[in-house]
């Protein structure tokens, strides 16, 4: 009897320990498991394309090299145009200048005002001033296009009208493709017109679709700014008429550009990044503008 106790005994601790293993075995496999599905997987990062690259580490063009005829002007002239640049921006019709000058030295100042700033479209080239028995100017009127009556409007009529070039440029990949593509859209979109109204600005040429050279020119200055590319406004004659056009800075090299001439012509590059020494046949600089760099390469 005691054998069999024992006997059944053993049975039921042979029992016991085979059950342990069969539940702690999965146990740990359940441990496992669960430990497998918790773990985070990382979303690879991706790698930066070139074009990012160049975006990311692209830079504002410098204000010595975008406002060329302010760096052309004395320090006491720098103070007055900021004066009138901050009036223009509000369409103020008269300010009085920080620092009085004389009044032979007004013109240059407003002069580079306009010709740095296409995007004040609303400021036309024309101002008066006041100045006391020394010569010294004390107040300075501004004049202004219809555009400036309703400014806000103006404004908004012009970023709709430049918005699609602008962004379809910036899908571009070098400064030279952009340049050709907003060459080509202006000319496209602007009809050279002598009896358009304001004719001569940015504003008249993008958005009545009618222009002059000056209109041309202002319009090409504003969008390569906008996609951060050095253009200024040039000045001068072309066969004995009064005439503007455009410098470019690309790759490090200055280029004549002229749409208006671009526009009159079967071949649309006739005067597309042209050298001084091409353009010198019938362009011919004058006032400021006979300080901007030379244009050596074609």
């Amino acid at each position: 009897m005691k054998q069999l106790f024992h006997s059944l005994l053993q049975i039921l601790l042979l029992a016991a320990v085979m059950l342990g293993v069969i539940l702690i075995v999965p146990a740990k496999r359940w441990l496992r498991e669960k430990r497998e599905e918790t773990v985070v997987q990382e979303e690879p990062v991706p790698e930066e394309t070139p074009e990012e690259t160049e975006a990311a580490e692209e830079e504002p063009v410098s204000d010595e090299l975008k406002y060329v005829y302010r760096e052309m002007l004395d320090e006491e002239q720098k103070t007055v145009y900021q004066d009138a640049y901050e009036a223009a921006l509000e369409a103020r019709r008269s300010f009085t200048p920080s620092v009085l000058l004389p009044s032979e030295e007004i013109k240059p100042v407003l002069e580079a005002l306009n010709y740095d700033h296409a995007e004040l479209f609303w400021l036309d080239i024309s101002f008066s001033y006041m100045y006391d028995d020394e010569g010294l100017c004390h107040e300075i009127m501004l004049d202004y296009t219809e555009e400036a009556d309703d400014l806000d409007a103006s404004k908004e009529n012009f970023q709709n009208s430049t918005e699609e070039i602008i962004s379809a440029a910036k899908e571009l990949s070098s400064d030279y493709d952009k340049e050709v593509y907003v060459h080509d859209a202006l000319l496209d979109l602007i009809e050279y017109d002598e009896e358009a109204g304001n004719d001569q600005s940015a504003y008249g040429a993008v958005v009545n679709g009618r222009a002059v050279c000056a209109g041309y020119a202002k319009a090409f200055q504003y969008i390569m700014d906008e996609l951060n590319i050095p253009v200024y406004y040039v000045t001068g004659r072309a066969e004995d008429t009064d005439h503007a056009w455009n410098i470019i800075l690309l790759d490090g090299k200055y280029y004549n550009v002229d749409l208006t001439w671009d526009d009159q012509t079967p071949d649309r590059y006739f005067c597309f990044n042209r050298s001084d020494e091409v353009f010198s046949a019938d362009h011919e600089r004058g006032g400021m503008s006979e300080n901007l760099p030379a244009c050596t390469d074609e």
